[in-house]
């Protein structure tokens, strides 16, 4: 608990009235300068008694009662409610009758929150995730903009923060943000940007480069043609400097109502998967199944794809196990199987339209069996996390724990994520 004390060669202010029921008078009340709401304020007097109140009154008349929390022989401490607005007041006492003390300044309660962290702006009827550590039940979020009326949005507790739902007939624009807890408002963002037009973009290709021997590196590619048919290939090469050598690659192919898949180029020889039928949802296009013919089997084998009550894929599971699980955290993706993704970073967002970076790390590091991905690759599964993570967690390839990197970004001109780094590694993504 803050207490407002005066220094010792500050003049102080006096009452304006005369004797008091007490010893000495009124004018000799010494009324700090200043104060802020929400903080506890001493007055130095000796002549308050018990069940004094102090009142807080504004230029316009309103008063404020003060939260009276002790009385003493040498003065009385109260607190101002975080609710009353910035400014001057005079400081009333009513005890034995009405007096006033003094005048006070006050200044605005602190924002209540720690760790605050928003981004930079957001598209219509997109979810916005604020994160920090003292949001309450019941806070809403406002926004004013120059050319649009205020709008306050309610707010949901989240296990980072709070989130919102930003209209999707709100107006574009810039905005200031505002905070609205217990009866107060903090502005927290001055140029928020609410979106509109939106440049969309279709994922042609992910690269993946690693280092190899020497100064060498190993990349992996994803190359996406929408021709017809419509093909993906998956190809390997080693770079040396400038030179880039083409070693091998598979190939896919897609029959015409995109339902099935087969590998009709096997020059690299790691793929497990050499037919897949998907079963797709009519309205959303997520696979329901796949029917997969895996290397070495006579007959397909059927996987199921599970969706959490968020529309999240949570598991592709087979008869016999689980083949791939998925966690989540406040719509961002934590866990891929045996890989971690964390975010830290409520500001670091891809483009709405652009392909999840986590997904694609995912189809260029687990290239075995790419039935997983081929939804991702085609745009057909495209619920992307709500943030970018800002760090990778990939297990240790002596098996002795967890290796943990910082990620980095680099973003095209309109917002769309095109590489991806860690330590001395890299993943690209090409858009048309």
């Amino acid at each position: 608990m803050g207490l407002i004390m005066l220094l010792s060669c500050e003049k102080p202010q006096t009452g304006t009235d005369g004797k008091e029921e007490g010893e000495g008078t009124a004018s000799e009340c010494v009324v700090p300068k200043t104060a802020q709401a929400g903080k506890d304020v001493i007055l130095q007097w000796e002549g308050f008694v018990q069940g004094a109140d102090i009142f807080l009154v504004s230029s316009d008349g309103k008063e404020y009662d003060m939260d009276v929390r002790s009385v003493t022989s040498s003065g009385l401490t109260f607190r101002i409610p975080s609710n009353v607005p910035a400014g001057v007041y005079k400081v009333k006492l009513v005890q034995n009758g009405t007096k006033e003390l003094g005048q006070i300044t006050v200044t605005a309660a602190p924002l209540p929150v720690t760790g605050l962290k928003m981004p930079s702006g957001a598209k219509q009827g997109e979810v916005m995730h604020i994160s920090g550590a003292g949001f309450e039940d019941g806070c809403s979020v406002k926004f004013a903009g120059a050319d649009a009326d205020p709008v306050t949005l309610e707010a949901s507790l989240t296990n980072m923060g709070i989130s919102v739902v930003i209209p999707e007939d709100m107006p574009a624009g810039e905005y200031e943000v505002s905070l609205v807890q217990d009866g107060m408002s903090w502005v927290i963002a001055e140029d928020f940007q609410v979106y509109e037009e939106l440049v969309m973009k279709t994922l042609v290709r992910v690269e993946y480069d690693t280092p190899y021997i020497g100064t060498a590196m190993l990349r992996y590619s994803w190359d996406i043609s929408y021709d017809d048919p419509v093909t993906l290939t998956l190809s390997e090469y080693v770079v040396e400097g400038e030179v880039v050598s083409l070693e091998a690659y598979d190939r896919y192919e897609c029959n015409e109502v995109m339902s099935e898949i087969v590998l009709v180029e096997d020059g690299l020889e790691l793929s497990n998967d050499l037919e897949m039928t998907y079963d797709r949802n009519v309205e959303s296009g997520f696979p329901n199944s796949s029917n997969v013919l895996i290397y070495g089997n006579d007959e397909p084998t059927l996987f199921t794809w599970t969706y959490g009550s968020d529309g999240f894929l949570t598991e592709i599971s087979s008869p016999k196990l689980s083949f791939r699980s998925l966690d989540y955290t406040d719509g961002n993706l934590t866990r891929f199987a045996l890989t971690g993704f964390r975010y830290d970073d409520p500001e670091l967002v891809n483009h709405p339209g652009a392909a999840d970076v986590a997904w694609g790390y995912m189809s260029i590091v687990e290239i075995n069996d790419p039935f997983v991905y081929f939804p991702y690759l085609l745009g057909w599964y495209d619920l992307d996390s709500a943030l970018l993570p800002s760090t990778i967690q990939i297990p240790d390839p002596s098996g002795a724990g967890t290796l943990e990197y910082p990620l980095s970004y680099e973003f095209d001109e309109d917002g769309y994520v095109i590489s991806m780094a860690w330590d001395t590694n890299k993943i690209r993504y090409f858009y048309e």
